[in-house]
């Protein structure tokens, strides 16, 4: 009965340290290299290639300051890409986040570096 009790406290222990990582500041142990477009509000592209070690877009992007945010519940509000700003609070505009081509279902806090993947931010208005 001893020995039930330890391995269920040891399997409950392990299920709540996973459930509890914090997201983000994860390194790997490659380094990734994947492309991100910033469309600004006049439609003008840039493509900037990245390489990381960290397994999370928003602190590959915060590393080499090509993003700034106010962080929330939800993970970092975006508020610039690229010195650009697209502040919903301020002027109602924000930044669409695509994978890929297709619209990121999660925050930029959750989407998980890829190689040759393509991460684009659109300036989106009011």
């Amino acid at each position: 009965m001893k020995r039930v009790v330890i391995i269920l406290l040891a399997a409950a222990l392990a299920v709540a340290l996973f459930a509890c990582t914090p997201q983000g500041e994860e390194r790997t142990l490659e380094a990734v290299t994947f492309t991100v477009i910033v469309i600004a509000q006049d439609g003008e592209a840039e493509a900037l290639p990245v390489t990381t070690y960290y397994t999370y877009l928003v602190d590959a992007l915060l590393e080499i300051d090509l993003i700034e945010g106010e962080e929330s519940a939800m993970g970092l509000m975006v508020t610039h890409v690229n010195g650009i700003r697209a502040d919903f609070v301020q002027d109602g505009a924000w930044w669409q986040v695509f994978v890929d081509g297709e619209p990121s279902m999660v925050g930029i806090s959750s989407i998980r570096v890829e190689p040759d993947t393509t991460y684009t931010f659109e300036f989106t208005p009011a």
